[in-house]
């Protein structure tokens, strides 16, 4: 038996993926199209610590362009940092959701 797991259909479409905040908010995330790659590694953005993300002014603005860009509400509405920051996102459901990003990219 194999410990690998199967790519889920959507994964493999680069269909957005479902992600639901702390808040219980269900937001989609965009897979990263294989031109964006270059783009998204030279803007550094941390997919760890969110702190960095969130309080360095450069990491920040990459970071808005690329929630912009991939996230939005289940209803289909653009989001931006500012917006995740009324909904009462924890940094942990930052870190999760840029996770989320990279993982369902490849």
């Amino acid at each position: 038996m194999s410990d690998k797991k199967a790519v889920p259909l959507g994964v493999m479409l680069g269909a957005p993926e479902l992600f639901t905040a702390s808040n219980g908010k269900v937001y989609e995330i965009a897979p990263l199209l294989l031109k964006e790659v270059p783009e998204f590694q030279n803007d550094r953005i941390s997919i760890g610590a969110q702190i960095f993300n969130i309080t360095d002014e450069e990491a920040k603005q990459s970071l808005e362009k690329w929630v912009a860009r991939k996230f939005q509400t289940a209803k289909g509405q653009a989001v931006t940092v500012q917006d995740l920051m009324n909904d009462d996102w924890t940094v942990v459901d930052l870190k999760n959701a840029i996770r989320k990003l990279a993982d369902i990219s490849g």
